[in-house]
């Protein structure tokens, strides 16, 4: 998978975080040091994220990938917001590219088992409310 992510574009202090319930298919979901590299490096200050919001630490951080299509739907402020995080010089220089933001969006989850909850970290601020808690 080609994503964004690298450990620089990752500052967990700054994600926010969503809860949800009813997230039972994890079939899904991608072990993390698959998809970015030197994820060792951020796993730890994850956790710790993780635990400031909720989570009982019984199950293993996942990411959900969510495809280019649906991106622009759930991002607050659209496709627009997303490439001025991702792409703030070209933005700044109005010279945009369509296919720059064709890679998707990955969003870091855990299942509690305590409590059936998923709590999803993003790196971007989403327009989706917290469902089902």
């Amino acid at each position: 998978m080609n994503t964004f992510y690298t450990k620089e574009d990752i500052i967990v202090a700054d994600l926010y975080h969503y809860y949800y319930e009813w997230i039972d298919f994890l079939d899904f979901i991608f072990e993390p040091s698959e998809v970015i590299d030197n994820y060792s490096f951020i796993e730890s200050d994850l956790k710790e994220k993780f635990v400031s919001v909720g989570w009982d630490q019984e199950n293993n951080i996942g990411l959900i990938w969510i495809p280019p299509f649906a991106v622009g739907s759930i991002v607050l402020g659209g496709e627009q917001a997303f490439l001025e995080k991702y792409r703030p010089k070209q933005c700044e220089e109005g010279n945009l590219r369509t296919d720059w933001w064709t890679k998707g969006l990955l969003l870091f989850h855990v299942k509690n088992k305590s409590d059936r909850t998923s709590i999803i970290l993003s790196p971007i601020e989403l327009e989706i409310p917290n469902y089902g808690v």
